[in-house]
Protein backbone atom coordinates (compact mmCIF):
# COMPACT_ATOMS: atom_id res chain seq x y z
CA UNK A 1 0.00 0.00 0.00
CA UNK A 2 2.75 2.46 1.14
CA UNK A 3 4.53 1.22 -2.20
CA UNK A 4 1.62 3.02 -4.37
CA UNK A 5 2.15 6.43 -2.76
CA UNK A 6 3.56 8.77 -5.31
CA UNK A 7 5.98 11.14 -4.69
CA UNK A 8 3.36 13.92 -5.22
CA UNK A 9 1.13 12.76 -2.81
CA UNK A 10 3.88 11.82 -0.15
CA UNK A 11 5.20 15.69 -0.23
CA UNK A 12 2.08 16.83 0.17
CA UNK A 13 1.47 14.73 3.50
CA UNK A 14 4.58 16.77 4.27
CA UNK A 15 3.23 19.61 3.91
CA UNK A 16 0.04 19.27 6.11
CA UNK A 17 2.77 17.94 8.90
CA UNK A 18 4.67 20.78 8.35
CA UNK A 19 1.57 23.03 8.76
CA UNK A 20 0.24 21.55 11.93
CA UNK A 21 3.51 22.07 13.70
CA UNK A 22 3.98 26.01 12.37
CA UNK A 23 0.52 26.34 13.95
CA UNK A 24 1.48 24.75 17.54
CA UNK A 25 4.54 26.55 17.15
CA UNK A 26 3.30 30.10 16.34
CA UNK A 27 0.67 31.14 18.68
CA UNK A 28 -1.38 34.06 18.08
CA UNK A 29 -2.61 35.00 21.67
CA UNK A 30 -5.30 38.14 22.27
CA UNK A 31 -5.70 38.70 25.89
CA UNK A 32 -8.07 41.44 26.74
CA UNK A 33 -6.00 44.00 25.45
CA UNK A 34 -2.49 42.60 25.37
CA UNK A 35 -1.22 41.31 22.32
CA UNK A 36 1.79 38.91 21.86
CA UNK A 37 2.73 38.05 18.57
CA UNK A 38 6.02 36.92 16.17
CA UNK A 39 6.86 39.60 13.62
CA UNK A 40 7.71 36.70 11.10
CA UNK A 41 3.80 35.68 11.38
CA UNK A 42 2.89 38.41 9.07
CA UNK A 43 3.68 36.30 6.06
CA UNK A 44 1.76 33.39 5.79
CA UNK A 45 2.04 30.05 3.22
CA UNK A 46 -1.45 31.31 1.91
CA UNK A 47 -4.54 28.74 1.10
CA UNK A 48 -3.15 25.24 0.75
CA UNK A 49 -5.79 24.35 -2.37
CA UNK A 50 -4.00 21.42 -3.86
CA UNK A 51 -0.08 20.11 -3.92
CA UNK A 52 0.76 22.13 -6.27
CA UNK A 53 -0.02 25.27 -3.98
CA UNK A 54 2.03 23.24 -1.10
CA UNK A 55 4.78 22.65 -3.69
CA UNK A 56 4.77 26.25 -4.31
CA UNK A 57 4.59 27.35 -0.58
CA UNK A 58 7.05 25.26 0.94
CA UNK A 59 10.12 26.48 0.59
CA UNK A 60 8.68 29.40 2.36
CA UNK A 61 7.48 27.53 5.29
CA UNK A 62 11.49 25.63 5.51
CA UNK A 63 12.81 29.63 5.30
CA UNK A 64 10.27 30.14 8.37
CA UNK A 65 11.20 27.24 10.11
CA UNK A 66 14.67 28.31 10.23
CA UNK A 67 14.03 31.84 11.42
CA UNK A 68 12.60 30.34 14.78
CA UNK A 69 15.48 29.74 15.92
CA UNK A 70 17.35 32.96 14.86
CA UNK A 71 14.27 36.02 15.79
CA UNK A 72 13.39 37.20 18.89
CA UNK A 73 10.00 37.80 19.36
CA UNK A 74 8.62 41.31 20.35
CA UNK A 75 5.33 41.88 23.00
CA UNK A 76 3.35 44.79 21.79
CA UNK A 77 0.77 46.31 24.50
CA UNK A 78 -2.21 47.30 23.16
CA UNK A 79 -2.12 46.68 19.80
CA UNK A 80 -4.75 49.36 19.18
CA UNK A 81 -2.31 51.72 20.93
CA UNK A 82 1.18 51.67 19.48
CA UNK A 83 2.29 54.61 22.32
CA UNK A 84 2.99 51.86 24.79
CA UNK A 85 5.60 49.32 24.63
CA UNK A 86 7.23 46.46 27.00
CA UNK A 87 10.80 45.99 26.21
CA UNK A 88 11.51 42.16 27.49
CA UNK A 89 14.85 42.74 28.35
CA UNK A 90 14.53 45.51 30.58
CA UNK A 91 10.85 45.13 31.38
CA UNK A 92 10.62 49.13 30.99
CA UNK A 93 7.40 50.88 30.05
CA UNK A 94 8.03 53.36 27.36
CA UNK A 95 5.14 55.97 26.38
CA UNK A 96 4.62 58.09 23.67
CA UNK A 97 4.19 60.80 22.54
CA UNK A 98 5.15 63.33 25.83
CA UNK A 99 5.04 66.74 25.45
CA UNK A 100 7.00 69.45 27.36
CA UNK A 101 4.97 71.89 28.81
CA UNK A 102 6.18 75.33 31.66
CA UNK A 103 5.83 75.32 35.38
CA UNK A 104 4.17 78.05 35.90
CA UNK A 105 2.53 79.94 32.41
CA UNK A 106 0.32 83.26 33.01
CA UNK A 107 -1.11 85.93 30.87
CA UNK A 108 -0.39 89.26 32.10
CA UNK A 109 -2.71 92.09 31.97
CA UNK A 110 -3.05 95.66 33.32
CA UNK A 111 -5.95 96.34 36.43
CA UNK A 112 -6.54 99.59 35.11
CA UNK A 113 -7.49 100.56 31.16
CA UNK A 114 -5.64 103.08 29.57
CA UNK A 115 -3.83 103.60 25.96
CA UNK A 116 -0.52 101.14 26.22
CA UNK A 117 2.49 103.55 26.65
CA UNK A 118 5.74 101.06 25.98
CA UNK A 119 6.12 97.20 25.92
CA UNK A 120 9.25 96.56 27.79
CA UNK A 121 10.23 93.35 26.04
CA UNK A 122 10.12 91.00 23.32
CA UNK A 123 9.37 87.16 22.57
CA UNK A 124 12.02 85.22 24.29
CA UNK A 125 13.69 87.25 26.17
CA UNK A 126 14.43 86.57 30.10
CA UNK A 127 12.35 88.24 32.74
CA UNK A 128 13.03 88.54 36.54
CA UNK A 129 10.12 88.86 39.39
CA UNK A 130 8.52 91.76 39.43
CA UNK A 131 10.54 93.50 36.43
CA UNK A 132 8.02 96.29 34.53
CA UNK A 133 7.40 94.24 31.34
CA UNK A 134 4.71 97.20 29.75
CA UNK A 135 3.13 100.03 30.94
CA UNK A 136 -0.17 101.71 30.21
CA UNK A 137 -0.50 105.84 30.13
CA UNK A 138 -0.76 106.74 33.97
CA UNK A 139 -0.91 111.03 33.70
CA UNK A 140 -4.88 109.81 34.68
CA UNK A 141 -4.50 107.99 37.50
CA UNK A 142 -1.37 110.06 38.52
CA UNK A 143 -3.86 113.04 38.71
CA UNK A 144 -6.69 110.69 40.55
CA UNK A 145 -4.00 110.20 43.28
CA UNK A 146 -3.09 114.02 43.78
CA UNK A 147 -6.10 114.57 44.08
CA UNK A 148 -7.12 112.47 46.81
CA UNK A 149 -4.19 113.62 48.99
CA UNK A 150 -5.31 117.06 48.63
CA UNK A 151 -8.79 116.26 50.16
CA UNK A 152 -6.94 114.27 52.67
CA UNK A 153 -5.23 117.13 53.58
CA UNK A 154 -8.51 119.90 53.17
CA UNK A 155 -10.64 117.18 55.60
CA UNK A 156 -7.46 117.27 58.44
CA UNK A 157 -7.34 120.72 58.29
CA UNK A 158 -11.35 120.53 58.92
CA UNK A 159 -11.04 118.33 61.52
CA UNK A 160 -8.72 120.17 63.48
CA UNK A 161 -11.22 123.14 63.47
CA UNK A 162 -13.79 120.57 64.67
CA UNK A 163 -11.78 119.34 67.62
CA UNK A 164 -10.99 123.02 68.28
CA UNK A 165 -14.88 123.86 68.55
CA UNK A 166 -15.76 120.87 70.71
CA UNK A 167 -13.17 122.02 72.92
CA UNK A 168 -14.59 125.41 73.40
CA UNK A 169 -18.02 124.28 73.59
CA UNK A 170 -16.79 121.96 76.40
CA UNK A 171 -15.60 124.69 78.20
CA UNK A 172 -18.46 127.46 77.89
CA UNK A 173 -20.64 124.61 78.89
CA UNK A 174 -19.12 124.25 82.01
CA UNK A 175 -19.19 128.11 82.59
CA UNK A 176 -22.60 127.82 81.85
CA UNK A 177 -22.05 130.52 78.91
CA UNK A 178 -23.62 127.69 76.15
CA UNK A 179 -26.33 125.22 76.19
CA UNK A 180 -25.78 121.41 75.74
CA UNK A 181 -27.22 121.54 72.60
CA UNK A 182 -24.55 123.60 71.01
CA UNK A 183 -21.70 121.04 72.83
CA UNK A 184 -23.48 117.90 71.22
CA UNK A 185 -23.59 119.82 67.67
CA UNK A 186 -19.68 120.06 68.13
CA UNK A 187 -19.27 116.88 68.93
CA UNK A 188 -21.37 115.47 65.63
CA UNK A 189 -19.69 117.73 63.49
CA UNK A 190 -15.85 116.57 64.82
CA UNK A 191 -17.12 112.69 64.23
CA UNK A 192 -18.35 113.70 60.51
CA UNK A 193 -15.13 115.27 59.44
CA UNK A 194 -13.38 112.30 60.84
CA UNK A 195 -14.79 109.82 59.02
CA UNK A 196 -14.55 112.00 56.04
CA UNK A 197 -10.59 111.73 56.42
CA UNK A 198 -10.63 107.78 56.49
CA UNK A 199 -12.90 107.95 53.77
CA UNK A 200 -10.37 110.38 52.12
CA UNK A 201 -7.20 108.25 53.00
CA UNK A 202 -9.13 105.23 51.61
CA UNK A 203 -9.79 107.08 48.47
CA UNK A 204 -6.18 108.08 48.52
CA UNK A 205 -4.98 104.36 48.77
CA UNK A 206 -7.04 102.99 45.67
CA UNK A 207 -5.80 105.71 43.55
CA UNK A 208 -2.30 104.97 44.13
CA UNK A 209 -3.66 100.97 43.82
CA UNK A 210 -4.39 102.23 40.22
CA UNK A 211 -1.64 104.55 39.61
CA UNK A 212 0.73 101.26 40.45
CA UNK A 213 -1.36 98.89 38.52
CA UNK A 214 -0.37 100.98 35.47
CA UNK A 215 3.06 99.10 35.67
CA UNK A 216 2.37 95.65 34.23
CA UNK A 217 4.97 93.43 36.31
CA UNK A 218 6.04 89.88 35.86
CA UNK A 219 4.76 87.50 38.76
CA UNK A 220 7.81 85.37 38.37
CA UNK A 221 10.99 84.84 36.60
CA UNK A 222 10.97 83.32 33.34
CA UNK A 223 10.92 83.90 29.53
CA UNK A 224 8.61 85.72 27.26
CA UNK A 225 6.23 83.39 25.23
CA UNK A 226 4.38 86.08 23.22
CA UNK A 227 3.23 89.84 23.21
CA UNK A 228 -0.11 89.94 22.32
CA UNK A 229 -0.95 93.90 22.01
CA UNK A 230 1.33 97.07 20.76
CA UNK A 231 2.11 100.43 22.17
CA UNK A 232 -0.48 103.10 21.78
CA UNK A 233 -3.25 100.28 21.06
CA UNK A 234 -6.36 100.64 23.75
CA UNK A 235 -6.31 98.50 26.73
CA UNK A 236 -9.51 97.59 28.49
CA UNK A 237 -8.97 96.51 32.24
CA UNK A 238 -7.63 93.11 32.46
CA UNK A 239 -6.36 92.83 28.53
CA UNK A 240 -4.23 90.03 27.99
CA UNK A 241 -1.29 91.43 27.01
CA UNK A 242 2.12 89.36 27.89
CA UNK A 243 2.40 85.54 27.65
CA UNK A 244 5.23 84.80 30.10
CA UNK A 245 6.56 80.70 30.82
CA UNK A 246 8.78 80.02 34.08
CA UNK A 247 10.87 77.11 32.33
CA UNK A 248 13.35 76.60 35.04
CA UNK A 249 11.36 73.17 35.42
CA UNK A 250 9.15 71.67 33.19
CA UNK A 251 6.81 69.24 33.30
CA UNK A 252 6.80 66.16 30.12
CA UNK A 253 3.04 65.43 30.14
CA UNK A 254 1.47 62.18 28.05
CA UNK A 255 -1.68 60.34 28.59
CA UNK A 256 -1.26 56.63 29.47
CA UNK A 257 -4.01 53.69 29.69
CA UNK A 258 -5.57 53.83 32.78
CA UNK A 259 -4.78 50.29 33.70
CA UNK A 260 -0.86 51.40 33.57
CA UNK A 261 -1.62 54.08 36.43
CA UNK A 262 0.44 51.75 38.90
CA UNK A 263 3.77 51.73 36.98
CA UNK A 264 3.88 55.93 37.77
CA UNK A 265 3.31 56.04 41.08
CA UNK A 266 3.47 59.79 42.70
CA UNK A 267 7.07 60.20 43.63
CA UNK A 268 8.30 57.55 40.91
CA UNK A 269 11.34 57.89 38.39
CA UNK A 270 11.00 58.74 35.12
CA UNK A 271 12.85 59.46 31.57
CA UNK A 272 12.02 61.73 29.09
CA UNK A 273 13.59 60.46 26.18
CA UNK A 274 13.88 62.94 23.20
CA UNK A 275 13.83 62.01 19.47
CA UNK A 276 17.52 62.74 19.12
CA UNK A 277 18.37 60.05 22.05
CA UNK A 278 19.08 62.71 24.91
CA UNK A 279 17.63 61.90 28.09
CA UNK A 280 16.33 64.05 30.65
CA UNK A 281 15.74 62.66 34.65
CA UNK A 282 12.39 63.27 36.60
CA UNK A 283 9.72 62.26 39.07
CA UNK A 284 6.62 61.89 38.73
CA UNK A 285 4.28 65.03 40.18
CA UNK A 286 0.53 63.73 39.59
CA UNK A 287 -1.64 61.07 37.44
CA UNK A 288 -4.95 63.07 37.10
CA UNK A 289 -7.51 61.32 39.30
CA UNK A 290 -10.25 61.57 36.03
CA UNK A 291 -10.32 59.04 32.82
CA UNK A 292 -10.92 60.21 29.50
CA UNK A 293 -13.78 57.84 29.01
CA UNK A 294 -13.05 58.44 24.99
CA UNK A 295 -9.86 56.74 25.23
CA UNK A 296 -9.80 55.22 28.75
CA UNK A 297 -6.87 57.17 29.73
CA UNK A 298 -5.14 59.84 32.42
CA UNK A 299 -2.88 62.60 32.42
CA UNK A 300 0.72 62.01 33.69
CA UNK A 301 2.80 64.89 34.86
CA UNK A 302 6.69 64.13 34.69
CA UNK A 303 8.34 67.27 36.75
CA UNK A 304 11.77 67.75 35.40
CA UNK A 305 14.39 70.12 36.41
CA UNK A 306 15.71 72.35 33.57
CA UNK A 307 18.10 75.25 34.48
CA UNK A 308 20.23 75.41 31.22
CA UNK A 309 16.58 75.73 29.25
CA UNK A 310 17.66 72.48 27.10
CA UNK A 311 13.85 71.21 26.84
CA UNK A 312 12.05 73.81 25.58
CA UNK A 313 8.16 74.05 25.47
CA UNK A 314 6.60 71.95 22.34
CA UNK A 315 9.22 69.35 22.45
CA UNK A 316 8.04 66.21 21.69
CA UNK A 317 10.02 62.58 22.86
CA UNK A 318 8.77 60.08 25.17
CA UNK A 319 8.35 59.04 28.57
CA UNK A 320 10.31 55.46 30.38
CA UNK A 321 9.09 54.44 33.56
CA UNK A 322 11.81 53.22 35.69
Amino acid sequence: MISRVTPAVFRLIISIVTICILQLSFPYITRGSYEMRYPHQTQHAGNAGNGADFEAALPKIERMLSQQNTESPSITLDATDPSIDITPSSNKIRVEPAVINPFHIATLGSEVGGIIEKICCEPGDNVQSGQVVAEISKRRYDLNARKAKEKIDYFTIALHRADQDKAIKSKLVNMDAASLMDLSRAEAEAEIVEHRVAEAKFEYEQALHDLESAKVKAPFSGVVVARLKEPFEVAPPLEKLIVIADVSKVYAVANIPATMSPHFEKGAAAVFKTASGASYSGTVDRIEPSIDPKTETRKLYVLIDNPDGKLQIGMVGALVAE
